[in-house]
C-alpha cells in the first residue's frame, strides 16, 4: 500500500499518558483554515507523566507552530499556559498546544498539570511500532511510515495506543485527507510448464474505494514484462502472461492514471 500525505497543518495537541484526544473543530488553525481537519499524524510519544505539561521550549519542526516541547517543565511552560488561562476552543487566541487535559478549555487542570510536574526532565518516544489510533467510531487505524493517519467519518475522539496500552502523544492535525492506494496482486496458479499461460488479476483502490481507468503494468523479476491492462469499474485488472522460461520468479504489478 502506498499514501499521498497531506500538505496543510493545521494545529497541534499534546495531552497526557491516557493517550485521549478530542478532535478539533471550532479553531483557530493555522493560515485561517476553518474546516476541522481530516487526518492526523504521531510526532512524539511519551509514557512518563512527568513529561506531562511539557508543551513549550522546544523548536517546531513546523513554521506555523510556536510551541513544541523541549524534554522539561519549566517556566516557559507556565508561562504558556498562563498565556491562555480562561480560555475556550473557538476563542480567537485559542492554542490546542495549551490544553493539556483535553477538556476544550484551559484552566486551573491544565496550569496543574504543568506546576504539579515543574522541573521535571525526560525523552519522548520517536518509533510509532506498534502504534493505534483508537477512534470513538470503532476504527482502529494503524499510521503510516510518515505517521499519518486519516480521520474517520463523524470521528469526535480517539486514544493513542502502543502494543495495546495507552501512551501519551504530540499529535498534529492536517486538513486534508490521507490517501492511501492499495494494488493487490493475485496469480491463478503458482506452478505449470513452459509456454503455458498464467494468469495475474487483482483490485485497485483509493481509500477502500475503487480506481478505474488505471494502466497496471505486469512486472517480472524488477523487469517489466511490457503486459498491461486497465482497471475497469470496481478497479479490477487481468494479466495473462506466458511462461517462457523456466524457473521461479518475483512477480509484482504498479499502476499508473
Amino acid at each position: 500500500m502506498t499514501s499521498q500525505n497531506p500538505t496543510t497543518l493545521l494545529c497541534g495537541m499534546k495531552t497526557g499518558t491516557d493517550g485521549f484526544f478530542y478532535i478539533p473543530t471550532l479553531g483557530p488553525f493555522f493560515g485561517g483554515e476553518t474546516e476541522p481537519p481530516k487526518s492526523l499524524k504521531v510526532e512524539l510519544l511519551f509514557d512518563d507523566p512527568g513529561l506531562e505539561g511539557d508543551q513549550t521550549g522546544g523548536t517546531p519542526p513546523y513554521e506555523p507552530m510556536n510551541a513544541w516541547p523541549d524534554g522539561s517543565v519549566g517556566i516557559l511552560d507556565v508561562n504558556f499556559i498562563n498565556g491562555h488561562y480562561g480560555m475556550a476552543e473557538g476563542d480567537s487566541d485559542w492554542d490546542y498546544m495549551a490544553d493539556v487535559v483535553a477538556d476544550h478549555k484551559i484552566d486551573i487542570l491544565d496550569l496543574n498539570k504543568v506546576s504539579g510536574n515543574y522541573g521535571y526532565q525526560g525523552t519522548y518516544i520517536t518509533d510509532i511500532t506498534g502504534v493505534t489510533i483508537e477512534f470513538d467510531t470503532g476504527d482502529v487505524k494503524e499510521p503510516n511510515a510518515d505517521g499519518f493517519v486519516g480521520i474517520p467519518d463523524g470521528a469526535t475522539y480517539f486514544y493513542v495506543k502502543k502494543n495495546g496500552a495507552a501512551i501519551g502523544a504530540l499529535i498534529t492535525f492536517w486538513k486534508e485527507p490521507l490517501v492511501a492506494y492499495e494494488l493487490t496482486i493475485n496469480v491463478d496458479k503458482t506452478k505449470g510448464y513452459l509456454d503455458e499461460t498464467f494468469t495475474f488479476y487483482g483490485t485497485l483502490t483509493q481509500n477502500g474505494t475503487p480506481v478505474s481507468g488505471a494502466t497496471v503494468t505486469l512486472y517480472k523479476d524488477g523487469v517489466s514484462t511490457g503486459l498491461t491492462d486497465t482497471t475497469d469499474a470496481d478497479g479490477n485488472y487481468s494479466i495473462p502472461w506466458i511462461a517462457d522460461q523456466l524457473g521461479s520468479h518475483d512477480f509484482y504489478t504498479e499502476a499508473v492514471w
